[in-house]
């Protein structure tokens, strides 16, 4: 909702206010301030449409519906406005949730081929590290034999 929105409907706020304030205080002058007092018992006195005082209510009355029926527009057209931004967010927020769970079932289907790799991984270092110490074995006896047969033909011993 931008500021002019906002600041619309609290004028219509302040209208409202002082059209129910209008209201409270022409119902007291014309029942003679019985709202003041639960315990009076008197009744509204009965309108005379000759009356001007009366046709003068009337017309303000009338003119008071109208501006509410006018802020009450604003108002509905302010919330026509503020659901349709609720359903547009809500649209989105379902779309991005569709996503995640994909994302999510793609990161569960990644993290279980990391594991295999892992375990692979393992497996093929074990393997190294025993066929390294034959290795070294065969190397160093591969030495001895060397050494031994050079120093058989040079008549070392």
């Amino acid at each position: 909702m931008n500021q002019q929105e906002d600041s619309r409907l609290k004028d219509a706020g302040v209208v409202l206010k002082a059209v129910r304030r209008a209201r409270r205080e022409a119902m007291k002058d014309t029942m003679g301030g019985a709202l003041d007092d639960p315990t009076d018992t008197r009744q509204e006195p009965e309108p005379c449409e000759d009356d001007p005082e009366f046709e003068a209510n009337q017309k303000e009355i009338e003119k008071n519906r109208k501006e509410q029926e006018a802020i009450l527009g604003r108002i509905s057209q302010g919330l026509y406005k503020l659901k349709e931004q609720a359903q547009n967010i809500g649209t989105q927020v379902d779309q991005s949730n569709a996503r995640l769970e994909d994302m999510n079932t793609r990161a569960d289907a990644t993290k279980k081929d990391l594991k295999g790799l892992n375990r692979a991984t393992l497996k093929a270092l074990e393997e190294a590290s025993t066929t390294s110490y034959f290795t070294n074995i065969a190397c160093l006896l591969l030495l001895i034999a060397l050494v031994g047969v050079a120093v058989y033909y040079l008549d070392l011993i």
